[in-house]
């Protein structure tokens, strides 16, 4: 997996030292494995656009997850957008609320 550049880190874009990692289209595909990058996981708020896989998977690149990784995040996100869950709620609140999932092993 290829890193961030350093041109990254200087400019704060990574300044919590957590992984980031460039999307490249190669890199996304192989999140993706077989799965169809156009298939909705549902819509999302505040605007209710699609989710679409191709996204969650760039995000999944972004954050350093490997493929193997990826149906933990897919399950995650489709948590998220479940409306018991209320993400909408969560997202326009003034209250300071936001979403956390820890996975390990």
């Amino acid at each position: 997996m290829e890193g961030f550049s350093d041109g990254g880190f200087a400019c704060g874009l990574a300044a919590d030292g957590l992984p980031v990692v460039e999307p490249k289209r190669a890199s996304v595909r192989a999140m993706l494995g077989d799965a169809d990058p156009e298939a909705s996981l549902g819509a999302c708020p505040p605007s209710n656009g699609a989710c679409h896989l191709w996204r969650v998977a760039a995000c999944a690149v972004l954050a350093g997850c490997e493929p193997r990784q990826f149906p933990l995040v897919v399950a995650a996100v489709r948590a998220l957008l479940d409306d018991a869950f209320n993400a909408h709620g969560t997202g326009a609140t003034t209250m300071g609320c936001a979403p956390l999932i820890l996975a390990s092993g």
